[in-house]
């Protein structure tokens, strides 16, 4: 699973593919680069239950610097969603 010299959004599907098959990952949540949703029949009565929101950066980028990009725009734009169960970077 090499992403090597590969577009931002090309890693973001592989990534998609290759470790979420079984979830959704077609939601665009205004800034939020990638994100991962429960499958519609197993969302709770409250809206969509997401499992993951990621920073994907396409070339070598300092962790610390995507991770608080992250949370700084989930500050920002996400205050009408539910907050997902997890936070990464890639």
């Amino acid at each position: 699973m090499a992403y090597d010299n590969i577009r931002e959004e090309a890693i973001k599907l592989k990534v998609a593919n290759d470790w979420f098959g079984k979830f959704d990952c077609t939601d665009i949540l205004g800034r939020i680069d990638f994100a991962v949703k429960i499958p519609t029949e197993q969302n709770s009565l409250f809206g969509d239950d997401y499992l993951l929101w990621a920073e994907a950066k396409q070339n070598a980028t300092d962790v610390y610097r995507m991770l608080a990009q992250l949370l700084l725009t989930i500050h920002q734009d996400a205050k009408k969603l539910n907050p997902p169960k997890f936070v990464g970077c890639f």
